[in-house]
């Protein structure tokens, strides 16, 4: 997301960055990968940017939302497992 958002801004410093984020992330065209918001880039200004994990939307105040929460633990196996997890925002 950082990358789109430099792209957008036209400059890599993390000022340009921050200030694009939320424009990244909400409400244009919607796109799944890298590639393909560059893709959309080539001929569209607005993009939204939902990666591999789901959507995720930068709010006004810099915040993540939605946000996936997870609880792991071992399980008898010793192996790591989802234990619970919650959707907030």
């Amino acid at each position: 997301m950082a990358a789109l958002a430099a792209m957008v801004a036209g400059d890599d410093s993390g000022e340009s960055i921050a200030a694009t984020l939320q424009s990244v992330s909400t409400g244009g065209i919607k796109c799944t990968s890298f590639g393909e918001c560059v893709d959309v880039l080539k001929t569209q200004t607005d993009i939204d940017y939902d990666g591999i994990s789901g959507p995720l939307n930068i709010t006004d105040d810099g915040d993540v939302s939605p946000a996936f929460y997870g609880l792991y633990a071992f399980n008898g196996e010793n192996k790591f497992i989802l234990a619970r997890g919650i959707v907030g925002g």
